[in-house]
């Protein structure tokens, strides 16, 4: 992985403990995820891992709707 700039600094360390240590990335910038999946990384976005967790009963649908800013 390359970095273009400064913000893609944390991106590219997430992305290379992943990549040693395993596990999901999560992450919402659209490209950093793209380039994650490219180098077989496993990616999960935020809201995913919201819905994940009200699919298992670890949140209400208000609670997670709480969290997301949705129930404003």
């Amino acid at each position: 992985m390359s970095l273009k700039d400064d913000h893609n600094i944390g991106e590219t360390m997430l992305c290379a403990y992943a990549d040693l240590q395993g596990g999901t990335l999560v992450m919402d910038d659209r490209d950093a995820r793209k380039t994650a999946e490219r180098y077989g990384l496993v990616v999960c976005g935020t809201m995913r891992l919201i819905a994940l967790a009200c699919a298992r009963g670890d949140y209400t649908l208000a609670g997670a709707s709480h969290i997301t800013g949705a129930g404003c």
